[in-house]
């Protein structure tokens, strides 16, 4: 249940108020919407865990100064 309200916030934040209930999106243009975000999110996603490993590889890291 989450993940289809984060989802569709997402979709809300992406196309805002910009329909109408008279011009609203195809269940086709939705559909492609919704695959495009996932795709968005999942690549977000992979970049924050990249991310994260490098954090976690510079927090192992001692620095020794010299005196």
């Amino acid at each position: 249940m989450w993940c289809m309200k984060k989802t569709m916030h997402i979709i809300n934040a992406e196309i805002g108020e910009k329909w109408g209930n008279d011009d609203l999106p195809s269940i086709d243009e939705r559909y492609k919407l919704i695959l495009s975000l996932r795709e968005k999110i999942s690549l977000c996603q992979n970049r924050i865990d990249e991310l994260q490993g490098v954090v976690t590889g510079m927090s192992s890291i001692s620095i020794n100064p010299e005196i």
